[in-house]
């Protein structure tokens, strides 16, 4: 699992937002509830590996995973939000600003750790400063369409920024090249993003989230043999696959396992 693997799942998800916002089949107030545990997890875990940081070498790979997952993490909420509004899910909606809440925390933190040795870690910190910002741009852009849609500025950082972005995205919506925009969007987030590897003690971290996330992706992202179409996301499935079997997407009957499928 690498870095970039937070961002393809971002976009994919983004790809998804509006069937799983406007299907019947999504179960918000479940979805809610799971986004809720997982923040709650992933809070005191990050605190833990927060709290065991002791010089740049150990905070900076740190803070470029917190501040990539982060992405993934904002859009997802933007998604259950607008969901959550569609559905006039009061209760769903309260846990995903909790959740937003607790995740807040930890980047406070992060910003202050950046702040307080920006001079002591030789230009280390300006850097992280510089891919904060990037990704804080991505996720505005991602996440634009729901917010001009639904109102779910909460998850995004600029409202500004999100609503300038939105325009673009709902002329291309009607774009006969809709599709192949939404690639190159893709691609050129993905190649924004460093491509380091998580910490193997960090993967734990991330693995139930992405699983339970890839749980709510809609019939039309698979074939009619159960697998999800595309071949990067059939990839994004082998990397959870390898790293969380038998999770949440896998017992979804809309999944086969590649062995289960006809040959």
């Amino acid at each position: 699992m690498t870095l970039r693997d937070f961002t393809d799942f971002a976009s994919l998800m983004m790809r998804h937002a509006s069937h799983i916002v406007e299907s019947p089949e999504v179960d918000a107030s479940r979805l809610a509830e799971a986004y809720w545990v997982q923040a709650r997890r992933r809070h005191a875990q990050w605190n833990r590996f927060f709290a065991e940081a002791r010089n740049a070498d150990d905070w900076a790979p740190l803070i470029e995973e917190f501040f990539v997952a982060d992405v993934l993490s904002r859009v997802w909420a933007a998604i259950l939000l607008a969901t959550a509004e569609r559905r006039r899910e009061i209760r769903g909606r309260g846990l995903i600003h909790q959740a937003l809440r607790w995740h807040l925390e930890a980047r406070n933190v992060v910003l202050e750790v950046l702040t307080n040795e920006w001079d002591d870690w030789n230009g280390r910190a300006a850097l992280l400063d510089i891919l904060r910002r990037r990704t804080e741009r991505w996720t505005d852009l991602l996440i634009s369409p729901l917010i001009a849609r639904y109102g779910v500025e909460a998850a995004g950082f600029s409202l500004e920024r999100a609503i300038d972005s939105s325009t673009t995205f709902e002329h291309s919506r009607r774009h006969p090249g809709y599709e192949g925009l939404w690639s190159l969007t893709s691609a050129a987030l993905r190649a924004s993003i460093p491509n380091h590897a998580v910490a193997t003690a960090r993967v734990p971290l991330q693995e139930e989230f992405l699983s339970e996330i890839l749980s709510a992706l809609p019939a039309s992202a698979f074939d009619s043999e159960g697998s999800v179409r595309g071949e990067r996301a059939r990839r994004l499935f082998q990397v959870v696959d390898e790293t969380a079997p038998a999770t949440t997407w896998q017992r979804s009957p809309r999944f086969k396992k590649r062995s289960e499928t006809p040959s």
